[in-house]
């Protein structure tokens, strides 16, 4: 490290509680009665509903005696009108807490509607650096797949139908109150949701690793990540059943994402965002394709 890193003042973002490994879904219901939950607002999309992915959350939830509503229409590279629909669901309920299941799509809705059901301002006036004024719902984020770390960063994605680009909410109160991370969940992903996943993973710890804003913290983390992803995203992706592989992806996408919301991302983000809006493709895959251009 040069003489300058020690005249620098570095920041580390994270949820209050992260919960990792085989079986912590089980859980949810726990964590949601911690947090004085009278109601939860489950927020998914149709796909995860398809695999079953929610059954176990139900499950924790009934165990809990925990009342529950399902918000499943998030749609992938989510609009805005998602995050509106979502706030009807959970005042028309009189929901207290948000449970995002799902991919990244599904838990930066998730982290939107928690901020939309307590901030009177409309989504868009949200969008930008701590322009959010309240705290948002408590909030339980259980990600599905393994790459986006949406569950550990305070940033959610967004796309403005009207001018047809992606706007991201960036704030503090967008981070989680529990993060619960169970490679359990990742055992039946599809061959091309891993590699497209798996390659997020591996481009949010790329960057912050030679980024600018890079911290000792997002060094340490994202050196590790690389690793992992490098060793277990092709046994996972050529069987997806490896639970050892799937463990390990887990916990890389999970550590990559708790690097980058420290380190900060680059080019290869900032030029997949237009690819992935214009040509409605995977963040992941846009990623993939932006980061040998960016790296040469």
């Amino acid at each position: 490290m040069s003489g300058m890193i020690f005249e620098k003042t570095h920041v580390f973002y994270s949820p209050n509680k992260i919960l990792f490994g085989p079986n912590t879904v089980k859980s949810v219901g726990n964590e949601a009665l911690q947090l004085g939950a009278k109601k939860a607002l489950i927020v998914t999309d149709p796909g995860v509903v398809q695999a079953n992915l929610i059954e176990p959350i139900r499950a924790s939830l009934d165990t809990a005696k925990v009342p529950y509503e399902v918000y499943d229409r998030v749609k992938p590279e989510p609009p805005v009108s998602c995050v509106e629909e979502g706030v009807e669901k959970l005042k028309a309920g009189k929901c207290d807490l948000i449970v995002g299941v799902g991919g990244g799509s599904s838990m930066d809705v998730a982290k939107a509607i928690s901020l939309k059901a307590t901030n009177d301002m409309a989504v868009l006036e949200m969008c930008g650096a701590d322009l959010v004024k309240k705290r948002g719902l408590p909030k339980i984020l259980i990600p599905t797949t393994s790459g986006t770390g949406s569950e550990i960063t305070r940033v959610s994605v967004l796309i403005n139908e009207k001018q047809n680009v992606k706007t991201v909410i960036n704030s503090l109160y967008t981070l989680a109150d529990v993060a619960i991370v169970d490679p359990l969940l990742t055992l039946t992903v599809p061959q091309k949701v891993t590699a497209d996943t798996g390659m997020d993973a591996l481009v949010h710890a790329i960057e912050t690793y030679v980024a600018t804003t890079a911290t000792p913290f997002s060094d340490i983390l994202a050196e590790r990540s690389i690793e992992w992803i490098a060793q277990y995203l092709p046994v996972a992706w050529a069987k997806g059943s490896h639970l050892e592989a799937r463990y390990y992806l887990s916990l890389a996408s999970t550590v990559a994402g708790m690097a980058f919301a420290s380190g900060g991302l680059g080019a290869v983000h900032a030029l997949a965002y237009p690819v992935g809006t214009e040509y409605r493709q995977a963040h992941g895959r846009s990623n993939a394709i932006m980061l040998p251009h960016v790296m040469r």
